[in-house]
């Protein structure tokens, strides 16, 4: 299981919303109706840098996978902590995406470099129409 704890700061949608893909296309229509959780730049990331890092891999994303084998525990208040194993027994299939860049920027290049990415895999035509994919399923 892969966490990702940056993703409030990484936004996707906004191109699509912009017009970066025909009205035609699922992905603009659904940001079109639904606005929740929607701001100007797009929504809030954690799921979808998450489904990248698994696909392509975090680098994709301009991330790493860091507390591999601890264990992510939450707290009442809804706090999650990373613990280390106690043992190799105690390992857990956990680990977390952090970002790969220069703090000194506030990792601001590396968030923009991770939005850039999501947008660009929205925004590119699917390479089969919804038609031609319908008529292959029947």
């Amino acid at each position: 299981m892969i966490f990702s704890d940056v993703g409030d700061e990484i936004y996707h949608g906004g191109q699509l919303r912009r017009g970066c893909a025909p009205e035609a296309s699922p992905c603009r229509r659904a940001f079109l109706d639904h606005q929740w959780g929607y701001t100007s730049l797009g929504r809030q990331s954690w799921d979808p840098l998450v489904i990248v890092a698994a696909v392509r891999g975090p680098e994709a994303v301009n991330m790493t996978e860091v507390d591999v084998g601890y264990r992510n525990l939450v707290d009442t208040d809804g706090a999650n902590f990373w613990t280390a194993p106690h043992s190799p027994a105690d390992e857990a299939r956990q680990s977390q995406l952090a970002l790969v860049g220069n703090a000194s920027d506030g990792w601001r290049q590396a968030r923009a470099d991770a939005t850039a990415t999501l947008e660009r895999l929205l925004c590119t035509p699917p390479r089969l129409s919804y038609t031609t994919s319908h008529e292959a399923l029947q």
